[in-house]
C-alpha cells in the first residue's frame, strides 16, 4: 500500500469526464441530390456503456485509492504523532531516570555520612567505656589495696590491743594474787622480851604536857580491798574488786572514801583516804 500510495501520490488524479464526452460525433455525408438520405447506423450506444463502464471503474480504483492514500496519511499521522510522543516519554523517562540516579546518588552519600558518623560515634562510645571500665577497675584495685591495708592495720591494732589487755590482765591477776597470798598470811610472831626481874619503873610525871589527847593523831588503817598499781604526784593507778580506776586528790572510792593525800614513802606509794591508807603490793602488813 504504501508504493501505491507513493504511485497515486505522483499522479495528478484525472478529472472524470461524462459520457457526453465520449461520444462521437460524425458529420453527415452530403446529400446529393435526388438521393434520399440513409439514416446512420446505431453504434451510438455500444460506445457509451463502454466509455460509462471504464469510467466507473476508473471512479472506484480513483475511490479506492483515495481512501487508502487518506487510511495510509492518518495512518502516518498516527505514527508520526505516536512516535513524536514515543520521543518525549523516552526524554522524559530518560529525565526521571537522571533525577532517580542524582536522588539515589545523593541518597547514598548521605545514607554513607550518617553511616560513618554513627560508626564514629560507635567507636567513640567503645573508647568511653574502655576507659571508664579502665578506671572502674583501677578504683576497685585501689579499694581492695585500701580494704586490705585496713583490715591488716586492724588486724594488728586488735592483736596488739589483745596482747596488751592480756598482759595487763596477767600482770593485774599476778599483783592481786600477791596481795591476797600476803593479806591472808598470818602476821609474824613478835619476839617476846624477856621480862627483866626488876621491878617496872614507875613513870614519871613531872615533864608531862597536860594538852589533850584528842590533839594526837590516831593512826589509820590499812584499806585491805584496794591496793596502789601506780602512781605519781597527782594521780594514782588503784585497783580492786571493782577493777582498776584512776584517782586523784578529792575523788570518792566506794568503801574507803575520800582521796586526801598522794604521797611517796619508803615503801612505796600511799593513798591516803578519809578511811584508811591504800598502800602498793610491796608495802608491809605489819
Amino acid at each position: 500500500m504504501g508504493e501505491l500510495e507513493s504511485v497515486n501520490a505522483g499522479r495528478e488524479p484525472r478529472p472524470l469526464s461524462s459520457s457526453r464526452d465520449l461520444i462521437l460525433v460524425v458529420e453527415p455525408a452530403e446529400t446529393k441530390p435526388g438521393v434520399e438520405p440513409r439514416p446512420a447506423a446505431p453504434a451510438r450506444l455500444p460506445l457509451s456503456r463502454f466509455h460509462f463502464a471504464a469510467a466507473a471503474a476508473l471512479a472506484v480504483v480513483i475511490a479506492v485509492a483515495g481512501a487508502l492514500f487518506l487510511e495510509d496519511r492518518e495512518q502516518a499521522k498516527a505514527l508520526a504523532q505516536q512516535a513524536s510522543e514515543n520521543e518525549t516519554l523516552a526524554h522524559t523517562l530518560k529525565s526521571l531516570k537522571v533525577r532517580l540516579d542524582a536522588i539515589d546518588s545523593a541518597m547514598s552519600n548521605a545514607g554513607l555520612a550518617d553511616l560513618r558518623q554513627s560508626v564514629g560515634e560507635i567507636r567513640s562510645n567503645l573508647a568511653s567505656s574502655r576507659e571508664i571500665n579502665g578506671a572502674l577497675a583501677q578504683l576497685s584495685q585501689r579499694v581492695d589495696k585500701l580494704d586490705h591495708e585496713a583490715s591488716a592495720k586492724v588486724d594488728k591494732l586488735t592483736e596488739r590491743v589483745d596482747h596488751e589487755a592480756t598482759a595487763l590482765t596477767a600482770g593485774l591477776s599476778t599483783r592481786m594474787d600477791k596481795l591476797e597470798q600476803k593479806i591472808a598470811a598470818p602476821p609474824p610472831a613478835q619476839p617476846q622480851v624477856a621480862q627483866a626481874k626488876q621491878p617496872p619503873a614507875r613513870p614519871k610525871f613531872d615533864n608531862v604536857a597536860m594538852d589533850r589527847t584528842s590533839s594526837i593523831e590516831r593512826p589509820r588503817p590499812l584499806l585491805r580491798g584496794y591496793v596502789v598499781l601506780d602512781a605519781r604526784d597527782d594521780m594514782a593507778l588503784v585497783g580492786g574488786r571493782y577493777g582498776e580506776r584512776e584517782v586523784r586528790q578529792g575523788d570518792y572510792l566506794p568503801g574507803a572514801g575520800r582521796v586526801e593525800h598522794i604521797e611517796l614513802g619508803g615503801n612505796g606509794w600511799v593513798v591516803t583516804t578519809s578511811e584508811g591508807l591504800i598502800a602498793s603490793a610491796d608495802f608491809p602488813r605489819y
